[in-house]
């Protein structure tokens, strides 16, 4: 039974290492490099080198990095034994926790933002005595001691190292160009040892063996980058507030020319105050690459009113820096006019009377422009065009158009804001229809003018009536009025509103008929006629004698 469990122990534990090992190849950013496989004893140094794979997403800046090494032999890595904050990590140290057993254990790293973990490699723990690789040289800057070199590099620049490890280990120190992926020398460090850098950062593996053959080893990060700060705006600088509220900026980075920014130390980070009250965007040279080296930003607040008292404009600026060096090179500072972007707009009627003078009166938003003092764009002017042709230029925010059509039917009125400076937003055209209507000229005949009471008068339609605008229901309204001593009526189906009624008279008298036609914009038009009823004649019969 005893050996049952064993080996059940074993099957699981195996288990759980495919399981990590396929959940992590198969979104996978960080694989383990070359790893010395040691020996190594409890309480000696480790070192880790890893690379970063992007291709799927970036790592985020308030990530940490940890080491693990399994608590059990072929086990899955679950002790954290190195840890290192941040977005960009060539390796990572580590101790060999005291306690364990001689036998094969794993290591793995993981990363807390994006979440993954890397493959999987074996070192080989016996026991002995610790061994600690190290060197020592002046460091960037008290707060990090192990991280050498210069925060502003040059080409062919020489360091000097020290060495700090086990007393009587063999020290070897290997410079690898992190840019290159190659190691570019292998040294013996007895008590010191030099090395000429180009551009570049490098991971410097320290490896020390006592005379055991036990092994520590320990990396470190020389910084010999350049400083290219290749930001700039596109456009004027000038962003305009759309109508829904907003209006993007962008800065381009060069990632990709000789003096592009994939140059500079890879944890570097590019922040950007946009100068709106809004938090600064930080970017990594992975999110630059990601983004086409194009960085916007969506302002949503005119610099016209949240920064009325200065020069009209939001103060932007781009700021490349590190953990270690912290602000690196010159600020690159532009100015962003943000400003509400002008719209046209005029009133018109729906129809007009042919002949007739009609005004448009313009009631555009000019818009803002940031170079005035008001920020008002007080020298907008407006064109406006027939049917397509200019008609009138130059004309002022304040002035009314009036325009005489000569023709009947559909015209189309344009209003264009002209060329404007960079300083001040385009506008798209507006534009409307007008239906122009000839006045109806209203007729008609009676059959009779001269009827007996109880009589009916048939009418005939005889206007002359312009159809241009039959679209618009007011156009064109008839109205049959009878004024007179007596009530009449209308019969057969016919009502006031008929083109050709059948009135009935019953009482004698003197009446007015008339016929009124309506359209929107040319009034009403109208014409009589009068109609004489007369009293039906009876005969009477005197009596026989």
């Amino acid at each position: 039974m005893i050996k049952f469990y064993k080996k059940l122990q074993k099957v699981t534990c195996l288990l759980a290492f495919f399981a990590l090992f396929f959940t992590s190849t198969q979104a996978q950013t960080l694989t383990l490099s070359s790893i010395d496989a040691g020996p190594y004893t409890p309480g000696s140094s480790i070192a880790v080198p890893f690379t970063i794979n992007t291709s799927s997403g970036c790592i985020n800046p308030d990530n940490v990095f940890k080491l693990y090494i399994s608590s059990v032999q072929n086990g899955t890595p679950d002790t954290e034994i190195g840890t290192y904050s941040g977005f960009y990590a060539a390796f990572l140290n580590g101790t060999i926790p005291s306690g364990l057993a001689a036998g094969s254990y794993n290591l793995a790293v993981k990363s807390s933002d994006a979440a993954t973990t890397s493959n999987i490699a074996a070192v080989n723990i016996v026991a002995g005595s610790a061994v600690l690789a190290g060197i020592g040289a002046p460091s960037i800057n008290s707060d990090n001691p192990d991280i050498f070199g210069s925060c502003s590099g040059g080409t062919n620049r020489p360091y000097s190292f020290v060495n700090t490890s086990t007393t009587g280990a063999v020290v070897t120190a290997t410079f690898r160009n992190e840019f290159s992926q190659v190691n570019e020398a292998t040294n013996n460090v007895n008590q010191s040892t030099s090395f000429t850098a180009d551009y570049s950062n490098y991971t410097i593996l320290v490896k020390a063996t006592d005379n055991n053959g036990h092994e520590g080893t320990k990396a470190y990060q020389l910084i010999n980058n350049k400083i290219n700060t290749s930001f700039g705006t596109t456009g004027t600088g000038t962003v305009c507030l759309s109508n829904n509220g907003s209006g993007q900026l962008s800065f381009t980075v060069d990632y990709t020319s000789q003096n592009g920014v994939q140059y500079n130390y890879p944890g570097n980070m590019y922040v950007i105050n946009w100068g709106d009250g809004s938090a600064a965007s930080i970017y990594t040279f992975c999110d630059i690459k990601r983004l086409n080296g194009v960085l916007s930003h969506s302002y949503t607040e005119s610099s016209c009113e949240t920064n009325a008292g200065g020069d009209h404009s939001f103060q932007v600026t781009a700021q490349m820096s590190s953990p270690t060096c912290g602000n690196l090179g010159p600020a690159n500072r532009t100015s962003a006019k943000v400003i509400r972007a002008p719209t046209n707009s005029f009133n018109a009627p729906n129809s007009a009377c042919l002949g007739d003078a009609i005004t448009f009166n313009n009631t555009s938003f000019p818009g803002q422009d940031a170079s005035s003092a008001d920020c008002i764009n007080n020298n907008a002017k407006y064109s406006w065009y027939i049917d397509d042709q200019l008609i009138a230029f130059n004309q002022p925010n304040s002035a009314s158009f009036t325009y005489t059509f000569t023709t009947r039917g559909q015209h189309t009125i344009k209003l264009v804001l002209q060329s404007q400076s960079g300083s001040v937003c385009g506008a798209d055209d507006v534009t409307k229809t007008i239906c122009i209507l000839a006045k109806p000229q209203p007729a008609f005949t009676v059959d009779a003018a001269t009827i007996c009471s109880n009589g009916v008068v048939t009418t005939t339609d005889a206007s002359v009536i312009d159809n241009s605008c039959a679209n618009i229901p007011q156009n064109n309204a008839y109205t049959w009025t009878v004024t007179g001593p007596a009530a009449t009526s209308f019969i057969n189906n016919t009502t006031p509103q008929s083109h050709s009624p059948q009135i009935q008279f019953f009482s004698p008298g003197v009446y007015t008929l008339t016929l009124s036609i309506g359209t929107e914009s040319c009034g009403n038009v109208s014409t009589s006629q009068t109609i004489t009823v007369n009293t039906t004649p009876t005969v009477s019969l005197s009596a026989d004698k």
